[in-house]
């Protein structure tokens, strides 16, 4: 028993602090975790109103191995479709994430619906199912949670978002006081020129401290896209790169930790042509 609880205690204390800035693609790693206004379907999981961004349908994998260490990998699908409007977009997205290996394993299936308010304004709603298994089946949990975001453009050069995971805070277990943390996320995307973005977040967890990540966006070629990112306070260090087809898009990044050392990761994404 002794055992078992610290094989737990061990898996929630990762996984507490894996939630702020979860994988959710190889971009959204290079520019420091930034997701709450950074356009992408990975992008979208953390804030779901900015599926209303996608106009095409769209097919996205992610794969991420955290610290160069097989046990803390994480891969990331994600399915987008948007639906014809004659008012405002509409978009849904379904989500599959997992994350860890056979003795920690944490899945993750989600489904959003976003929607334009107005010209400026979107919302996105999200109900995630989370899959819990620790010790092959020795302990497993089955909860339910919500998420909820809001996509504001100030004008042509900057957005605003913020979105809020896990609204109902699911708890995993009540003896050893573990579950999922409700996380709030704010930020800012700034055009500075053609071709070069400025971003930054903000986010708080329930159960950590701020945290706050800056990137860079740049942008030479049509076809070519380089990022870069710094976190705070933990001084995370991170950078990438992409190639952008007409229907596809391949980006790879790299994150660097100065207590756990580098975390690379891939991710291509398939769209369809444009709707007309």
């Amino acid at each position: 028993m002794k055992t078992y609880l610290t094989l737990f205690g061990c898996c929630a204390v990762i996984y507490v602090s894996s939630q702020i800035n979860p994988s959710h693609g190889a971009d959204v790693q290079a520019l420091a975790g930034i997701s709450v206004v950074y356009d992408s379907p990975f992008s979208s999981i953390q804030n779901p109103s900015l599926a209303s961004l996608q106009k095409q349908a769209s097919f996205a994998f992610s794969y991420n191995n955290k610290f160069m260490l097989k046990e803390l990998q994480a891969q990331s699908l994600v399915l987008h479709f948007p639906l014809k409007s004659s008012n405002h977009a509409q978009s849904f997205l379904f989500s599959l994430q997992h994350y860890g290996y056979s003795l920690y394993s944490d899945l993750r299936w989600s489904s959003a619906y976003s929607m334009e308010l107005s010209q400026q304004l979107s919302l996105g709603i999200k109900l995630n199912y989370l899959y819990l298994n620790i010790g092959q089946g020795n302990f497993k949990k089955h909860r339910l949670s919500g998420d909820v975001g809001l996509l504001y453009n100030l004008n042509a050069q900057t957005r605003l978002g913020m979105s809020i995971n896990h609204l109902n805070q699911p708890r995993i277990d009540a003896f050893l006081d573990a579950g999922y943390s409700s996380v709030i996320l704010m930020g800012v995307q700034h055009k500075l020129s053609e071709g070069v973005q400025v971003l930054a977040q903000l986010d708080k967890s329930t159960q950590k401290a701020y945290g706050l990540s800056t990137g860079l966006l740049y942008q030479p070629h049509e076809k070519f896209q380089c990022m870069a990112g710094i976190r705070f306070p933990t001084w995370e260090y991170a950078f990438g790169f992409a190639y952008q087809a007409s229907w596809l898009k391949l980006i790879f990044s790299f994150r660097y930790s100065q207590q756990l050392s580098w975390s690379p990761a891939t991710s291509f994404i398939l769209k369809s042509f444009e709707n007309e």
